[in-house]
Order: C-alpha cells, then sequence, then structure tokens
C-alpha cells in the first residue's frame, strides 16, 4: 500500500540495502510522512488499542477479551520497540479463564514473556528490570518476577525462579561468585598483558564467599566512666518540749485533755530539745556502650589464583617469577601468610599451543603476527598493485576495440603474371582453372574470387 500511495504521487522511490526500508528525496518525505499517517500506514504486525476502533456489535464475550490481551500484547511491544538497544519485541500475556473460585496455586495467575531483538545491542540489567515492571504494571495479576525476557539469540535475559526463594538465593549466590571470579581475572590479564603480551597470559580464580548473614549486639559496662544522673535531698527537723502537770487540779480542766483551768495557768517546762536529719542521695549512671553490626552474605573469606603464562625465546629467570607472582597476589587482595602464598597463588611459565591451524599444520598465531607487525605496509602495496592492475587491463580492452588496419599483401612476379594471365584468359576462365589457381597458390583465393567475378560480370 505504501508503494501504491508513492506511485499515484508520483514520488521517486527506492528500497534501501537491507530491504526493510523505502527511501524518498528529502524534500518528499515530510508531506508523504503525513499522508502515510493519515492513511495508517505503515501497519505493523503488532495490533494495538486501534483494535476497538471498530464497532463490533455481537461478538462474544471470549472474543471481547481475546481482543483486549491482544491490544495490550500491541501496545507494550510497540512500547518496548520504541527503546534504543531494541529494534524490534513481542510480548505475550497468557491469562488464566475467568473462575468463580479463587485457586491459590501460582501456575493459575497470569504471566507474561517479553521476546526482543537487540541487533546485536547489549541490555544491562536495568533495561531488563525496566520491561518487565512495564509489563507487569501493564498486565493486571502479573507480578514482575514471572516476566520472561530473550533475546534473539536465545539468552534468557530475566532472573529465572523467585528472588525470595531458595533457589532464588541460591541462584543469586551462584551469580555473585562468578562475578568476582571474572574480575579478578580480568584484573589479572589486563595487568599482565602488558608485561608478556595479548593472549599470552590466562589467569583463572577461585573465590570463597561468606554465605552467612548474621547480626552481633555487642554491649559493655565502664565503671570508671561513671556520672550523677540525680541527687535527693531529705531534710527532718523535730522539738521537743517537756513539761510538768499541776497536782491536786479539779473542775473539768483537771479532767478534760488540754483544757487547763486557767488559761494563764501553763505546765512549767522542765526539758526542751531541737533535733534536725537531713540526708543526700545520689545516683550514678555507668559508661555503657552498645554496638550492633549487621553482616549481609557475600563478603570474600577466601581466594586463590592459577596463572598461566606463556613461554618467551628466553626462559624468564625465577625473580622475574617472583615478581609476576607478587603482583598477582597483590592484584587479587590476597592476605596470606608466607605457607599460604605459595599454594593458593600459582604462577606457571608453559608453551601455549597454537590457538588455530592451518590446512598445513601451519600455526595461525604467527601469521596473525605478521599481519600485525607488516598489515598497513601490505595494505599500501596491494592498492597500488590493484591499481596498476586496473589500468592495465583497461589498455588491453582499449585496444582491443580499435580498428584494425587492412592487411595488403605484396604479390611477386609469379603472381603477377599469373594475375595477368587471367586478365588474358577474359570468359575463358572456367570454374576448373579456378580451383587449380586457389591450389597452387591457396592465399590468393580472395585475388582468384575477385577477378572470376569481374570476368564474368563483364561478359
Amino acid at each position: 500500500e505504501v508503494v501504491d500511495i508513492l506511485k499515484s504521487n508520483q514520488v521517486p522511490f527506492e528500497y534501501s540495502e537491507s530491504g526493510d526500508t523505502i527511501l524518498v528525496p528529502e524534500d518528499k518525505r515530510s508531506s508523504m510522512r503525513m499522508e502515510l499517517a493519515m492513511k495508517g500506514l505503515p501497519k505493523t504486525g503488532d495490533v494495538g488499542f486501534e483494535i476497538f476502533d471498530e464497532g463490533n456489535f455481537g461478538i462474544s464475550d471470549f472474543v471481547q477479551r481475546t481482543n483486549h490481551t491482544r491490544a495490550i500484547q500491541g501496545e507494550l511491544a510497540r512500547t518496548i520497540g520504541m527503546m534504543d538497544a531494541i529494534r524490534s519485541a513481542k510480548v505475550f500475556v497468557v491469562k488464566p479463564e475467568n473462575n468463580l473460585l479463587l485457586s491459590e496455586d501460582p501456575n493459575d495467575r497470569p504471566s507474561a514473556s517479553v521476546y526482543v531483538d537487540t541487533g546485536g545491542n547489549t541490555l544491562d540489567k536495568s533495561n531488563v528490570n525496566a520491561i518487565q515492571f512495564l509489563v507487569a504494571r501493564a498486565v493486571k495479576g502479573v507480578n514482575k518476577s514471572t516476566v520472561a525476557v530473550m533475546d534473539n539469540q536465545g539468552n534468557l535475559l530475566s532472573d529465572e525462579g523467585d528472588s525470595d526463594g531458595v533457589a532464588g538465593v541460591a541462584g543469586q549466590m551462584m551469580k555473585a561468585y562468578q562475578a568476582q571470579e571474572r574480575r579478578l581475572e580480568a584484573k589479572i590479564e589486563t595487568m599482565l598483558a602488558r608485561i608478556v603480551g595479548k593472549d599470552q597470559v590466562v589467569a583463572r580464580v577461585s573465590v570463597n564467599l561468606d554465605t552467612r548473614s548474621s547480626t552481633l549486639l555487642d554491649e559493655k559496662f565502664d565503671p570508671d566512666g561513671s556520672v550523677p544522673r540525680t541527687t535527693t535531698t531529705d531534710k527532718d527537723e523535730a522539738k521537743t518540749v517537756e513539761t510538768q502537770p499541776q497536782n491536786n487540779a479539779t473542775g473539768m480542766g483537771a479532767n478534760v485533755p488540754n483544757v487547763s483551768q486557767d488559761a494563764t495557768m501553763q505546765d512549767p517546762i522542765m526539758a526542751q530539745s531541737d533535733e534536725t536529719r537531713e540526708s543526700k542521695t545520689t545516683d550514678f549512671e555507668i559508661s555503657r556502650t552498645l554496638k550492633e553490626e549487621m553482616q549481609e552474605p557475600g563478603a570474600i573469606i577466601g581466594r586463590s589464583a592459577a596463572v598461566l603464562i606463556a613461554k618467551g625465546e628466553t626462559p624468564r629467570t625465577t625473580e622475574q617469577i617472583d615478581s609476576i607472582h607478587n603482583a598477582v597476589v597483590n592484584a587479587i587482595g590476597a592476605r596470606f601468610d608466607q605457607v599460604d602464598l605459595t599454594t593458593h597463588v600459582t604462577v606457571h611459565e608453559v608453551e601455549f599451543l597454537p590457538a588455530f591451524v592451518g590446512p598445513a599444520g601451519e600455526t595461525l598465531n604467527q601469521f596473525q603476527h605478521i599481519l600485525d607487525t607488516y598489515g598497513p605496509h601490505l595494505k599500501n602495496l596491494l592498492g597500488i598493485v590493484l591499481a596498476i592492475a586496473i589500468f592495465v587491463v583497461f589498455l588491453r580492452m582499449l585496444k582491443k576495440f580499435k580498428p584494425s588496419e587492412a592487411e595488403v599483401q605484396v604479390l611477386d612476379e609469379d603472381d603477377q603474371q599469373m594475375l595477368s594471365g587471367t586478365r588474358s584468359l577474359g570468359s575463358g576462365l572456367t570454374p576448373e582453372l579456378l580451383n587449380d589457381l586457389i591450389q597452387e597458390k591457396p592465399d590468393n583465393v580472395s585475388t582468384a574470387l575477385r577477378r572470376y567475378l569481374e570476368s564474368g560480370s563483364s561478359s
């Protein structure tokens, strides 16, 4: 349909080298884009929510739900395909049938799978997580951990299994092991490549990670560091008076307590004392230190390395091997005693076998070395030789099409006499005589035939 529209508008176009793109002139690009967009072109294989633009009345509920799933798949595929590192995408959504009773089986929940064509690009972990998060939020009931992402090379980009389960934790720990080992191996190989040469060193590292998760609570008291916390002071005051009562008292005042017969009459004071008590209480706070440490799994508690370096033209000395050994120990951050250093980190000089062998048994590594050394000069020389060859071929072709001059044969005396004799024959020249002349002088066939024809025409 796109080609028909371009032809109807008399717009010149051509296909790209890959065959999946139509190229038009620069001044016609914007106008043709607008016209194609108005007609809904170009159409992709994925159908989005435009599937509901047409009013389809009378369709069943199953078809309606299927169209809704197709629309979600198409919209997700278009959105994922807009990412820079993705050329195209395909989304598959599986929804269980509508049941009245809810099932606790996780297999009955909706799930989704995403296929991406990266075109040679690489998706990092953040891109894969973004795709999973997008699909999980777009499809109701889909969990992020159940969204599988696969590229066009068959590589599973998403984590398989639930990361919260036992299998998920084991998978994460295995990836942590591999990541740490690859990181240390790369450090060793890139470091020694500057010394022994590229592809002349092989390093393998084995790490031991602490997979335990622990919490340490440390509480300490320092009696020498006590400080007063609170101070309480209590003060009591008491006053005592001793009197002597009067004798032979009669009446109400003598029989009622605290009532005397005469208000002006008081008992004589025999003794009087004042008492004051004061107490002070001080509470001291002892210095206490509370320390809580949480240790997450993944710490490196042990590592070992084996390094093989290719033999050079001259064997390396023991001092050189020891210096390389010390460099490897420091590169991987090993902290061993002198005994463990010799057993956990080893460096050996061996003779490497060629990586590839040619048909005649030649070593291609040396050939590659020659190419690396003389490649630029050979490239320039090859260009000059190719230019000369093209020039020579051109001259030959030019000479081939040049018109050649007609060859003129010089006749000797016998030929001239024979020709003069033929002129004198006139009409007496017969086919038999002509055959005899041709047999005697095969080189004069053309001349004899011409004379024969002239004689025939003159007669």
